[in-house]
């Protein structure tokens, strides 16, 4: 029979072991949340990255440069008043294609990968540029253009304040993005 001494040094060993393979998880369970931790980092900070560059370029559509650089807003109302002469002289507005959520959509499954605090502007900005996209199809239809210029003229003033209000929008979303950590 083996003595109470022989084992001691076999126990020994194993404690050790099982000490050494419990610290070897812990450290590896450690270091894959920090891992997963920063690429969870670094998609939040593309994706807003991401959504500042096509919110901004959208927001651009309503600026012009004037002399010496100078941003010159775009103007609503001088607009409504040369399209509604036009409108009614019978020659409706020509209404550009509008395609300004490429990248939205391609992160839209993503969205909650941002932080809370901003996902409310991003997505009010977006919803309203959907209905743009949408809206602006409609006035290139045969329905719009043989509509009665006084339907014509409200429902371009309707799109002219729909595009005011998504710059609105697209400032209070870029705002929000910058503003936003890159946590929950």
């Amino acid at each position: 029979m083996a003595s109470a001494d022989s084992f001691q040094p076999t126990v020994l060993a194993a404690v050790i072991s099982s000490a050494v393979v419990a610290v070897g998880w812990f450290v590896s369970w450690v270091a894959s949340r920090q891992v997963a931790s920063d690429r969870r980092r670094e998609r939040v900070l593309d994706a807003k990255a991401a959504l500042i560059a096509e919110i901004d370029c959208n927001r651009q559509r309503f600026d012009d440069v004037g002399p010496g650089g100078a941003i010159i807003e775009y103007d609503f109302e001088g607009d409504f008043a040369r399209q509604q002469d036009r409108i009614r002289s019978g020659n409706p507005p020509a209404i550009p294609r509008y395609n300004s959520t490429t990248i939205f959509r391609e992160i839209l499954s993503d969205v909650s990968v941002l932080p809370n605090s901003c996902i409310t502007q991003v997505i009010a900005y977006y919803k309203l540029e959907m209905m743009i996209e949408t809206f602006s199809e409609d006035l290139r239809t045969k329905t719009f253009l043989e509509a009665n210029p006084e339907k014509q003229i409200q429902m371009y003033k309707d799109y002219l304040d729909m595009l005011r209000e998504a710059r609105s929008r697209a400032d209070r979303a870029i705002r929000a993005l910058k503003q936003a950590g890159s946590g929950r």
